[in-house]
């Protein structure tokens, strides 16, 4: 019988467990310790960022009932937060938003949150979900940019107003 070691990385650094997807071979995988729960591929990025950017609410369960971290950052200083900003994965979102010690205004590199990310992709669901959890509205990036002027550059008024009705946020310069 061919052995193989669940734990081998591929030449970018990603583990069977944030490759697979599939949830019963993840599950297995993760019960028998075969594969560290926080490797991270070469971007950084561990498997919870990989499900969440997949949109795979099953695999983000599994990942969080054995403790992965809400928090981790890649390369870029992107937590998994940041992925469900960026692709509006509503459900993938909610339940992250539910895992306790979850950094809601945790900043990349750049300073972005997902707050701000969420702006400038339009996706307003997102955006609904951070201000109803406590994101800060009136955040500033290293670029001096709030995620309502993130909004306004990219023409998401819906955003913009949204944005309002949760902070005093000053006139819009661009």
């Amino acid at each position: 019988m061919l052995k193989v070691k669940p734990h081998c990385e591929a030449y970018d650094g990603h583990s069977a467990l944030n490759t697979d997807g599939r949830l019963e071979m993840s599950t297995l995988l993760l019960e028998k310790g075969g594969v560290p729960l926080e490797s991270k591929d070469a971007e950084g990025r561990t498997a919870l960022h990989v499900a969440c950017w997949q949109g795979s609410v099953e695999m983000v369960n599994l990942l969080l009932k054995y403790s992965a971290n809400p928090n981790a950052q890649d390369s870029e200083g992107r937590p998994p937060l940041h992925s469900i900003a960026w692709t509006g994965h509503t459900q993938v979102g909610r339940k992250l938003l539910e895992t306790p010690g979850i950094d809601i205004d945790l900043c990349c590199n750049q300073g972005a949150t997902a707050l701000s990310i969420a702006a400038q992709e339009g996706n307003v669901n997102i955006v609904a979900m951070l201000l109803d959890k406590g994101a800060n509205p009136e955040h500033v990036d290293k670029y001096n940019r709030t995620p309502v002027k993130v909004a306004a550059k990219h023409g998401h008024a819906n955003i913009i107003r949204l944005l309002e009705s949760y902070g005093k946020l000053t006139r819009i310069y661009l």
